[in-house]
């Protein structure tokens, strides 16, 4: 696939992943490396520089890694009730089987090593990842915490529970029928 139409499903991802939260009274505030400096590191060549490489590479990793969004519940009283880390992601597998590979728990799918990293990297985080079937062009967003998909676990957006509750079951569903119009 062309990397500018897959840069586009990313960013269409990301464009997504904020709707969705400021539908629900967040803030949003864009905090990943291609906010802050664009591309600019993936023109430097620190591979052929021994004594860059090993000072710089560290912290160039950890930058090109920075989650896409900082999220912060706003209090009732103009403070903030809660904030987090969220990375959104679009991604295309052929089938349900394959996605599945993709972070089963025993597995080393590239979502499950996705997750593990940034929960190494940052700890606390979520991740809201769009997901496209080939087989049918079926359009599904999960949500869950980087710990938990490294642990073999994602739930859909549908799935409800006790830290779910603000998730508005109309915004959910909006959120899905636009991607499918987008995505399918």
């Amino acid at each position: 696939m062309n990397q500018d139409y897959v840069c586009l499903e990313a960013s269409l991802a990301e464009s997504i992943c904020t709707y969705f939260y400021r539908k629900h009274g967040y803030m949003v505030q864009p905090f990943g490396i291609e906010t802050i400096v664009g591309n600019a590191f993936y023109f430097l060549d620190v591979k052929n520089h021994e004594d860059t490489k090993k000072k710089a590479m560290p912290i160039i990793h950890r930058c090109m890694t920075m989650p896409d969004f900082l999220v912060i519940k706003p209090s009732k009283n103009n403070g903030i009730q809660e904030t987090y880390l969220v990375e959104a992601k679009y991604r295309t597998y052929k089938d349900y089987k394959e996605f599945q590979q993709a972070y089963i728990k025993d597995g080393d799918g590239e979502l499950k090593k996705t997750a593990t990293k940034y929960l190494n990297l940052w700890g606390t985080l979520y991740m809201f990842i769009i997901v496209k079937f080939a087989y049918n062009n079926s359009v599904h967003i999960y949500y869950d915490t980087a710990q938990n998909i490294s642990d073999g676990y994602l739930h859909g957006l549908d799935y409800v529970d006790s830290t779910r509750k603000w998730i508005n079951k109309e915004i959910r569903e909006e959120i899905v029928a636009k991607c499918q119009k987008i995505f399918g």
